[in-house]
Parts: C-alpha cells; structure tokens; sequence
C-alpha cells in the first residue's frame, strides 16, 4: 500500500489514509459535484429574463449589490465581474474598491447553504431611501416574492436551454418587509471537456457515478443528459420524507443518477442510505460543510481548489481539476489490491507449505534442517514478497472485494501441490540420487526459497 500510494502520488492523488488504498479499489458507487468537479465552474452570463419595469443594467446593479466583495464562490465572481464590466457606474472603480458611488451598505447577510440567498440592506445616499436587495436560488427568491408563474416558466426555459437562472429582488419603496422580483440571471456552466469520457469509463469499471447539486431538478436533467447519464434525477427533499418507508427511500437511492437541489445534510443521508444496501461509496467534496459527508464516506475525497475543513475530513485529495483523475486512482488501487491479494495468498500457502513439509519429515522420517538455513528460507521469501509490492497486476473490470474463504481454500490447495512437490524432490534426491547430507540441505533449501515464487505468482494472475 506504501508503494501504492507513492504510484498515485506521482498521478496527483493524495492518499491521507493509506487504508484507503484498498479501500477505492472496492467503491462501486462514487458520488461527485457537479458544480468545479463535473462542470468548469465558469460561470459566464447570458441573456437575463426582467419584468416589467426593469432593465439589464437594473438587474445587474441589484444583484451587485448583492453579491458578496471578495469571496471566490464562482456565482459572486461571475455577477461582481459582469457588472464591473458593463456598468458605467462601476467602471471608474478600483481594482479593490467595492462601494458603489451614490450607495451605502448598512448590511449583508452572506450565503446560506440552507437559505439558498444573500441579502444586503442598502441606502441610496441621494434620494434618502432604504430598501432591501436579495439574491439567490430561483425558488427560494420567487417564494421571497410571494410566487410568480411566469418567472417559473422562465426558470423552465432556461433550464431546457442548459443556463443555470440565479433570482433577483428588492423590496418596494417605504416597505422594508415587501419584496417585489425584478428578474433571473442567467448563467453557463458548462461541462468539463473529458467529464463525459470520464464517467462512461467509470461505468464501464462497474462504478456508478450519482451527480450531486445544489440546481434545480430540472438543470441537473439538462447536465446529466450533456454528460452521457441517465436523467433519473432525484430531488434531495425526496429522500427525508417522513411518511415514504425507509425501504422506499433507500430504493429511489440507489435506482437515481443524481441529486438536485441538494443541501448538505442530504449528502450525508446519501451516503448513509447507499451504506445500508452494503455498498462501498466514494463522495467528493470542497466545502466546509460538506465534511460530514465526507467522513462518512469510505472514501472521502476532497477536490482540486477544496477548504481546509474538507481536506482535513477526506482520505484522498485530489491535486488536479475535474474528475479524470479519480479513474486514474481507481485504475491504480485495484492493481494495488490484486498485489495484495497475491501476498495474501503467497503467505498464506507458503506458511501452510511449511507446517505440512517440516512438521512430517521431521517428525516421520527424523530428517531436520538446521537453524541458520530456515533463517536463510525466510530471508528469500521476504524477497518474493518484495517483489509482489511492484508486480504487473492484472486490474479487475469490477470492484474488488475480498473474498476470504476462496482465498483459504485456494491456499491450502495449493500448498498440498507444493507439500507433495516438496516430498517427491526429497525421496527423488535422496533415494534416486543419493545425494550427501549437505547437498539435500541445499536442494531443500532453494526450492522452498525460490521455487514457490514464479508458481505462485503465475497461479495468483491466473486467478
């Protein structure tokens, strides 16, 4: 597993937990991001839907002053970017100013995973007036305003044409308390370029990739459609239902291709259901509040550009973008598993070997090999043993897993060969070629220490 994790290292695979190795090697379910994992995470604006009223410019000033200065979220940077760049109000600004001229921020209230908004209180210095500005997930901002049937139709569209819509409102003059929208923002994510190749060669190792986001159900279709997936997409809210029968919810678990609309609590009940019906998951994540889920997991995995909270919770960190390099890791670990499979079963049906061969011809024919060349046996077993660490294994199609009682009985039967092997070279030298006392000392000694390798390596790729 040392050498193991040295191998994937040099692939841009961080093994934290070097049980882990082993450990990946067995996931059948791989749980990922969208949004920076599946996706490029560069968020670039299209054309915005407005109500009555409301301009272009109006949207992206409001949703300015919404966005929260400084933070490296990709939604804040793509809005603070867009209107930096397209307002004439904001282009005579610094690089590091964020005041907007003629406005004053009395508050901010930065975003929520579970509110699913930012909101700021702003005073526009030359009319005096105080209002409320807010900007977040479509439902959440539409449930803000009180509903809107044609901004849901807009979402819909939006969400056909693949744009991710992002909500934007303010509260009406003289009433800090009513909101009224004033549009949706658009925005592209588009697909990383080797996502789809990435989970088509997932699936063809038998490892079922469940895309997890916080969009709307009917993005996640429009993504998972664009990525090769089914768009068996599942809400999230579907899973916590609290009149649906355990057995039911575990079922749509494990039958969805996806999550939408996911909060971080429902990872961890993702991971917890899949848990249930036996099988190993891996889940990627970069936040804070994805560290629950990850330590949940088997096999947590923190992503290209993740938190500090995230790394410390994970057991493998990836150093590279995208998800390419989890198959990499997988490819790697399952060739680490079968090397460990093989020195279980070379230590396994060499121990054996000895027991039956020294016990009997000890004890029946009174022949006894002395101390110093058993030493120099283990010694040259010790060397095969090092040599399986970096041996050409053959990587398993499907998730390994082990399989102990196969692994006993293929042991013993092959340490009888090597007993009866072991006996018919002593009587064949000692009767046949009459051989001196030194000289079957020595025959014993290199067929026990040399002989056993390349026939157990040979039985182990076979099997």
């Amino acid at each position: 597993m040392a050498v193991g994790a040295k191998q994937l290292a040099k692939k841009e695979v961080i093994v934290k937990r070097l049980t882990a190795v082993e450990e990946m090697a067995s996931v059948s379910v791989l749980c990922s991001d969208k949004t920076g994992t599946l996706t490029l995470n560069e968020l670039t604006f299209d054309e915005p839907w407005l109500c009555k009223g409301y301009t272009s410019d109006d949207i992206l000033l409001y949703s300015y002053m919404a966005a929260e200065q400084g933070a490296n979220d990709p939604i804040e940077f793509a809005v603070r970017t867009a209107a930096r760049s397209q307002l004439e109000i904001l282009k005579s600004l610094g690089e590091r100013e964020t005041k907007i001229p003629g406005y004053k921020t009395n508050s901010f209230l930065p975003f929520n995973p579970v509110t699913k908004l930012t909101q700021a209180t702003i005073h526009n210095e030359e009319t005096g007036e105080t209002f409320k500005v807010a900007k977040g997930a479509p439902q959440v901002i539409i449930k803000l305003v009180g509903g809107c049937d044609d901004a849901v139709h807009a979402v819909n569209s939006l969400a056909r044409r693949g744009l991710r819509a992002l909500g934007v409102a303010r509260t009406i003059p003289g009433d800090l308390e009513q909101w009224e929208l004033i549009g949706m923002i658009s925005l592209l994510d588009p697909p990383r370029p080797d996502s789809a190749e990435t989970i088509a060669r997932c699936h063809d190792m038998g490892v079922s990739v469940k895309m997890i986001t916080g969009d709307q159900l009917i993005i996640a279709k429009e993504v998972a459609q664009r990525l090769g997936m089914q768009r068996a997409i599942l809400n999230a809210q579907k899973l916590v239902e609290a009149d649906v029968p355990e057995s039911e919810i575990v079922r749509r678990c494990v039958k969805a291709d996806g999550f939408a609309q996911v909060i971080p609590e429902h990872k961890y009940r993702v991971v917890e259901l899949l848990q249930e019906q036996g099988l190993l998951v891996g889940m990627t994540g970069d936040g804070v509040n994805d560290a629950p889920a990850l330590k949940k997991a088997n096999v947590g995995i923190a992503v290209h550009g993740c938190t500090d909270a995230a790394r410390s919770a994970s057991d493998i960190v990836l150093l590279a973008p995208g998800l390419s390099t989890i198959v990499d890791g997988i490819t790697t670990s399952r060739a680490i598993f079968q090397r460990m499979r093989s020195y279980a079963l070379y230590r396994i049906t060499s121990t054996i070997h000895f027991l039956l061969f020294f016990f009997f011809v000890t004890i029946i024919f009174q022949w006894q090999l002395r101390a110093i060349l058993l030493i120099f046996i283990a010694v040259l077993n010790d060397a095969a043993t090092l040599v399986i660490s970096v041996d050409n294994a053959q990587i398993s199609p499907k998730p390994d897993k082990w399989r102990i009682g196969q692994l006993i009985t293929m042991s013993f039967v092959l340490a009888v060969f090597l007993t009866a092997a072991s006996f018919a070279i002593f009587f064949i030298a000692r009767d046949v070629f009459k051989v001196d006392p030194g000289e079957l000392e020595t025959i014993i000694i290199f067929h026990h220490g040399l002989s056993p390798s390349p026939f157990l390596v040979l039985k182990c790729s076979l099997c």
